[in-house]
């Protein structure tokens, strides 16, 4: 009996310590999301925010937010291709900003439970 193996990945994190975070399930809306190679991808890094707070909704769809209404850093990719995905959202930990897009100094302060570490 064999085993055929035909896609073996590992993910990068963008975590820069992988103790004392908070994520939480989100749906991720297609919305600002452009389209290369036939796919949708929300990056992890990506911060995601929207006008429903998650805290008081948790069923709130979030979109790309790179502004003060972030909410929290994705930490897996998302496709959207199809529609809303899946994904985490960490709204409470450290992240290594060399791993991830830039994030403007809005959405810096709006995630003020999160730090970003250059290492």
């Amino acid at each position: 009996m064999s085993v055929d193996i035909t896609n073996l990945t590992v993910e990068n994190t963008i975590l820069a310590n992988t103790a004392n975070k908070v994520g939480l399930n989100v749906i991720i809306t297609d919305s600002n999301v452009d389209c290369a190679n036939g796919k949708k991808i929300v990056p992890a890094g990506t911060p995601v925010g929207g006008p429903n707070k998650l805290a008081d909704d948790e069923n709130a769809n979030l979109n790309v937010a790179n502004d003060s209404t972030a909410q929290g850093i994705l930490l897996h990719d998302v496709d959207v291709t199809d529609g809303n995905g899946n994904g985490t959202v960490l709204v409470e930990g450290y992240i290594n900003e060399n791993k991830i897009p830039p994030i403007s100094d809005d959405a810096k302060k709006a995630l003020s439970n999160i730090t970003f570490l250059k290492k």
